[in-house]
């Protein structure tokens, strides 16, 4: 709980999660937040009020656009809404509209892709794969083989930019069976070798598996903006922007 005028939460930076006053250890007044968490940006979306600390309360929710930037807030009491529009990419607001909302937002779909990782050849021999990370995340390398060593040990050396190690690939007769984890890797282009190799002796081995890593979100549009705006902001010479407010105000 988070207390303001208490001297150990002085200059405290932190997110605040529950708020009281107190007036001769009275509690005069309350205050909630949730937050929600959509991709870097931790969102306000819901405040409530309690003006006497009992149990009714003025709720506030607030919607965010994919900058993390209010666009609508709402009160729970009958309040009029208001709608916010962003401009000079996403880092000015440029208008404000009463009685009119704005849930407009992008919406983010995260998911995985795989890559197969495969070969059967006289060892040692080398695999090398390159795949594009599309959003932060997690990538995962799994082997297995389905070739009977025999009383060989069979190994896979991977190394690149993500890291290096090795993995000892027993026989399960499937793809698969180790794996490899490659944590908070960021967007971008990334090849990982990966060499096979029997000891004591040479010998055909079939190895395969795959590279799961995250893909590039697909964005979908919800929402709707109940007033027009015209934006003249972007490259113009006047600098201005326009206003409309509904009902032609």
């Amino acid at each position: 709980m988070y207390f303001p005028v208490h001297p150990d939460f002085k200059n405290m930076p932190g997110t605040v999660v529950e708020e009281r006053e107190y007036v001769n250890n009275v509690l005069l007044r309350k205050g909630t937040n949730q937050y929600t968490q959509v991709g870097p940006h931790l969102n306000l979306t819901s405040s409530k009020v309690y003006p006497n600390g009992g149990s009714e309360f003025i709720e506030s929710q607030l919607t965010f656009n994919d900058a993390g930037k209010v666009i609508n807030a709402t009160q729970s009491n009958g309040g009029v809404p208001k709608g916010y529009q962003w401009g000079y990419s996403n880092t000015l607001p440029v208008a404000e509209v009463t009685n009119a909302s704005n849930t407009k937002r992008s919406e983010f779909t995260y998911s995985t892709s795989t890559m197969s990782v495969s070969g059967n050849q006289m060892t040692p021999y080398t695999i090398s794969k390159t795949f594009t990370v599309g959003a932060f995340g997690n990538v995962v390398l799994s082997l297995g083989r389905t070739t009977n060593p025999g009383s060989n040990n069979v190994y896979a050396d991977y190394s690149g930019t993500l890291g290096s190690g090795t993995l000892t690939l027993t026989y399960f007769s499937q793809c698969g069976q180790t794996a490899a984890y490659f944590n908070n890797v960021v967007p971008g282009t990334y090849t990982i070798n990966i060499s096979i190799r029997t000891t004591p002796v040479n010998m055909t081995m079939n190895v395969c598996g795959e590279i799961q890593y995250p893909a590039a979100p697909t964005t979908s549009v919800t929402g709707i903006t109940e007033f027009f705006y015209e934006s003249f902001e972007e490259g113009s010479a006047t600098g201005m922007s326009k206003r409309f407010l509904p009902g032609g105000q």
